[in-house]
């Protein structure tokens, strides 16, 4: 009789330790280039008690080296709006729940970094509690925006070196959260020497690289600078300046010239 006891005890133990794998939500992808606030309405099951616990099992979605806070996730309530984190709070349930939908409002920021994030989300009933394994992926997205309008006129003349240079005040605008390549193409067969110089402040050089010296243009694509996330800057993105250089004025035949170039993010 003693042993009997013994094996029923030790078998409800190893019961209770068992654990049930969390029902999959996936969230959506995306690739949030600027902040923005989306909802999102996710089913779930029938739910019969009146006042319920909601909880995260962490305070952050993570990926495999990444994290963002939880409470960037909000359940939309009827009234009121409850972000998620690992600290419960209760509702009753006709307050968040829609139609045995729950509604999210989520707070996407271009600051999030490419990965795959998840967290549990527990819904606790009062005699059982639900699990949802909550997903979404933050692709990686970059984009150029060339801020200054003007056309780069290459008329400054050096008498001593028979060089011809823009200005060097025309600006390219990065902004990425992944790394980057940007190159420069020339769309015409002119053959006069001309060469591309870019530079960039303090803090675009924190996620920029490029060479300080000019660059020939006599190949159709010519790669001028690279570098990382600009999500990190205060500014959010990375300034380029460029400035173009013709070696020798005297070998190009006199007149106006269109010198059409491409900047291209890679």
């Amino acid at each position: 009789m003693k042993l009997r006891v013994i094996i029923i005890i030790l078998f409800m133990i190893f019961l209770s330790q068992l654990n049930v794998e969390a029902a999959g939500v996936y969230l959506g992808s995306y690739a949030p280039d600027e902040d923005q606030s989306i909802n999102i309405s996710v089913p779930i099951q029938d739910i019969k008690a009146e006042i319920i616990k909601v909880y995260a099992q962490n305070n952050y979605f993570t990926s495999a080296s990444k994290k963002i806070n939880s409470t960037n996730l909000k359940i939309l309530g009827r009234n009121n709006l409850f972000p998620i984190s690992s600290r419960s709070f209760e509702a009753e349930k006709n307050n968040l729940f829609f139609n045995r939908a729950i509604n999210f409002q989520f707070d996407l920021k271009n600051e999030y970094e490419p990965g795959l994030y998840e967290n549990i989300l527990y819904i606790d009933n009062g005699n059982k509690i639900d699990e949802y394994k909550l997903v979404f992926e933050i692709q990686p997205w970059k984009k150029m925006v060339k801020a200054d309008q003007s056309t780069a006129v290459i008329n400054n003349l050096n008498n001593r070196t028979h060089e011809l240079y823009s200005s060097g005040q025309q600006k390219l605008i990065i902004i990425s959260n992944t790394d980057w390549k940007l190159k420069v193409v020339l769309n015409n067969d002119y053959q006069d020497g001309i060469s591309i110089k870019v530079a960039a402040d303090s803090e675009s050089r924190k996620a920029a690289n490029f060479d300080r010296d000019f660059k020939s243009l006599n190949s159709k694509d010519v790669f001028i600078a690279s570098g990382s996330s600009t999500t990190f800057l205060d500014s959010g993105q990375v300034e380029i300046f460029y400035q173009f250089k013709i070696d020798d004025f005297k070998k190009i035949q006199a007149g106006e010239k269109n010198y059409q170039f491409n900047f291209i993010l890679e």
